[in-house]
């Protein structure tokens, strides 16, 4: 592949990511404003759930909440990985230090694979900042499917 062929390629995957997680971001917006994470009871863990098994088809392998101090408080599917300390992820300090929805880096997750996070904080009713809400996509099988789906090192029709 040629260096133009490969700045191409770069400009591609990122528009290809960028228009993914639009879609994804616009339909959780309204998720995470309905949703009463602070308490995170028995109906709203069941709610997470429901929406990890929607979100599947497009790469999502865990849907999350995270507490102000950077300890994962829930994940599903469960790996284990609950109480996990998050502070040492950059992602997760930069939506603790700006409070702002965030799309990270590909990162190695706790819960064994690499990812992205699309993360959301939220807020208690005075403004408190109470943690983010995040969901994780599954970044080898979107690159996969990126590949597939184009003409990037012989794969695919782009």
């Amino acid at each position: 592949m040629s260096r133009y062929e490969s700045k191409q390629a770069i400009v591609y995957f990122s528009n290809f990511l960028h228009r993914h997680f639009k879609e994804l971001a616009l339909s959780q917006k309204e998720v995470i404003e309905n949703i009463d994470l602070i308490t995170l009871g028995k109906k709203e863990k069941g709610t997470l759930s429901t929406l990890y098994n929607v979100l599947q088809y497009d790469h999502v392998k865990a849907v999350s909440v995270v507490s102000p101090d950077m300890k994962l408080r829930f994940t599903f599917p469960d790996t284990g990985s609950i109480g996990a300390d998050l502070s040492g992820q950059t992602h997760n300090r930069e939506i603790q230090q700006f409070k702002q929805p965030l799309i990270s880096s590909p990162f190695m997750a706790v819960q064994g694979y690499r990812a992205i996070a699309v993360m959301y904080p939220f807020f208690s009713r005075d403004g408190k900042y109470e943690g983010h809400y995040a969901y994780l996509i599954d970044f080898d099988a979107l690159l996969k499917d990126f590949l597939k789906n184009s003409d990037i090192a012989g794969h695919g029709n782009m």
